[in-house]
């Protein structure tokens, strides 16, 4: 693993520190703390020639140069092991990771659900203590209680634009962030938080999630491989549990059926509604990431041969991706259509969505609050019978049965 760490480090051009930046914040010798494999003086000669090889295009944080360095030391790199890297390592990768300070319990797991609907690649929630304040003793004690105040951190790909997504999530939610810290951090931190955190999931009895690196709990069941972290979908979102719920609770209706999966993010639905009997899919996403990652988790599937991936635009006014396709690759409409986004795009998607469905197809909306049901379905009632809602935690999925 660390021979690939060092190839991918070498292999990618990344934002990098100056030796004067570094000199400046008389951070090399923070280096030599909790690197108890090389003797001091290799390590600091190492941190200031791996800085020195990378000298002339940087501001990235010196703190975070000198956390990449100090794991290769800890993983037992020798000051020879450095300085190839340093002479190799142009640039070091890196993600985003914002914590957000202080938030109320009630609000921290609606919080952490927003994150990972606007794209954070994984989110956690710790206790908030305040400086000189004891620590609290209650976290999910199987009531549902939460500490009083947490620290909800969500890590984003580099070109993640956190500052929209803290506007949109407080809007959401009608909170207001006052304290939170962003800042760059080495993404294989990312890589090994990925793998522990993402576990096999039951989404309902019978029906599981399954990380591509785990072994499969329950043979018998119907398993969806995943390759979490690509795109928002991992079934640990109500959103997805939901209308995986749905999906698998009828499964009958997906026989040979045809289904779009409108902002299909990982592919999880499309990927589900496939191994569940459906004859194709299309899904559809204005991020390239996301269309690459459901073609991928449909290959791990064995059913990307009935998956189509498409890019669509971030503009109603854009394009109907469907339009794009030969017609001999599509139906001129859907069986089950599925929207899994906001509030807001639900409402200007209302014509596209609707004409998707056929005649006594299923429309599945969801990625919205409870609280927001009522605008969404007032939207969707002239060609919609038999309209319902379900919830779980704060979250709403609302069905259809087209006119």
């Amino acid at each position: 693993m660390l021979t690939r760490q060092l190839s991918l480090l070498a292999s990618k051009r990344w934002p990098v520190l100056s030796l004067n930046n570094l000199r400046s914040c008389q951070l090399t010798t923070a280096y030599t703390i909790n690197t108890p494999k090389l003797a001091p003086s290799a390590k600091r000669h190492c941190a200031i020639q791996a800085a020195a090889s990378t000298a002339a295009e940087s501001d990235t944080p010196a703190s975070f140069v000198l956390s990449a360095a100090r794991e290769l030391a800890d993983a037992g790199v020798s000051a020879a092991g450095l300085a190839t890297y340093a002479e190799k390592a142009s640039r070091i990768p890196c993600l985003l990771r914002c914590r957000i300070l202080g938030i109320s319990g009630n609000n921290a797991n609606p919080l952490a659900d927003c994150l990972l609907s606007f794209g954070a690649l994984s989110v956690s929630t710790e206790e908030y203590k305040a400086p000189g304040q004891p620590e609290q003793e209650v976290f999910q004690d199987g009531s549902g209680r939460t500490w009083d105040r947490c620290t909800v951190t969500g890590l984003f790909s580099p070109e993640h634009d956190i500052a929209q997504t803290l506007q949109t999530m407080q809007d959401v939610l009608n909170i207001t962030v006052t304290q939170h810290q962003i800042e760059e951090v080495p993404d294989q931190e990312w890589v090994n938080a990925m793998k522990d955190s993402y576990q096999p999931t039951e989404v309902c009895k019978g029906l599981w999630i399954v990380p591509d690196w785990c072994e499969t709990p329950d043979p018998s069941a119907l398993n969806i491989r995943m390759a979490p972290g690509l795109a928002f979908g991992t079934g640990e979102h109500s959103t997805t549990r939901l209308l995986l719920q749905w999906l698998f609770d009828r499964r009958d209706k997906l026989q040979g059926a045809h289904v779009m999966d409108y902002g299909t993010g990982s592919g999880v639905l499309a990927v589900a509604a496939l191994l569940m009997g459906a004859a194709s899919a299309v899904g559809t996403d204005v991020d390239p990431l996301a269309v690459k990652a459901a073609k991928d988790n449909a290959a791990l599937n064995s059913v990307r041969d009935r998956l189509t991936a498409l890019q669509c635009s971030p503009s109603v006014q854009g394009e109907d991706p469907v339009a794009c396709m030969a017609p001999s690759q599509h139906p001129v409409q859907f069986d089950i259509c599925i929207a899994n986004i906001l509030r807001g795009p639900l409402l200007d998607l209302q014509p596209r969505l609707s004409a998707y469905v056929k005649p006594g197809g299923h429309l599945l909306l969801s990625g919205i609050l409870e609280s927001q049901v009522a605008k969404v379905q007032d939207a969707y009632q002239g060609s919609f019978a038999d309209m319902q809602y379900k919830q779980e935690n704060s979250w709403a999925l609302l069905t259809g049965v087209k006119q």
